[in-house]
């Protein structure tokens, strides 16, 4: 049965600049944008109960939620603990996708996705796209956006360091690594070469 939307999905280190093409394509071609980061951060409370008996009542903060600053350093120092949590939660992510698709009323969808492999959701999508920046970049640029320490996006960057060795499934990369403007100009390209 024929798709009744046209996704591209992005995939891309944290601080690479995902967000800002999928803004990019949503502001100068009518995508509507899906973001597995909100996605995903709706869910957690969700599924807090299957989440709470992994990781114990530690990661809550005083009004009763999951407090993500404390779970996310838990899960970004120690590898065993991230794969428990993702086994959790990357189902329900891809759920929550589908579901979304299904409602949307925009035939043209992005997915911006870090994980969009590791979840499945390259099923969804017609093209995928790479987002690849220098790391010195992504360190200012999270440090400025996210407020993280260096040690924090260090330890982030190491886990996602093996995460996109495979270009084989990449349909085409987006180097961001100037100003925006160069970076509309790639997107351009992209758009006249798909459609």
């Amino acid at each position: 049965m024929p798709r009744k939307y046209f996704m591209i999905g992005i995939v891309g280190k944290a601080g690479s600049g995902k967000s800002t093409v999928a803004r990019i394509l949503s502001e100068n071609y009518d995508f509507a944008i899906i973001d597995a980061d909100k996605i995903g951060h709706s869910i957690l409370e969700e599924i807090k109960e299957l989440i709470l008996k992994q990781f114990g009542h530690d990661i809550l903060s005083n009004n009763g939620k999951i407090d993500r600053n404390i779970l996310g350093n838990i899960v970004f120092k120690d590898s065993e603990k991230l794969k428990i949590l993702n086994s959790i939660i990357h189902p329900e992510i891809k759920k929550k996708i589908s579901q979304v698709i299904e409602i949307t009323p925009e035939k043209l969808l992005v997915l911006d996705a870090a994980l969009l492999f590791e979840m499945g959701c390259d099923e969804f999508c017609d093209y995928i796209t790479l987002v690849e920046a220098p790391e010195k970049q992504i360190i200012e640029r999270l440090k400025k956006s996210r407020r993280w320490d260096e040690d924090k996006i260090l330890s982030i960057l190491k886990i996602q360091e093996n995460l996109y060795q495979n270009k084989s499934k990449i349909d085409y990369i987006f180097f961001n690594n100037s100003d925006e403007e160069k970076l509309k100009k790639q997107i351009e390209f992209f758009i006249n070469t798909v459609f």
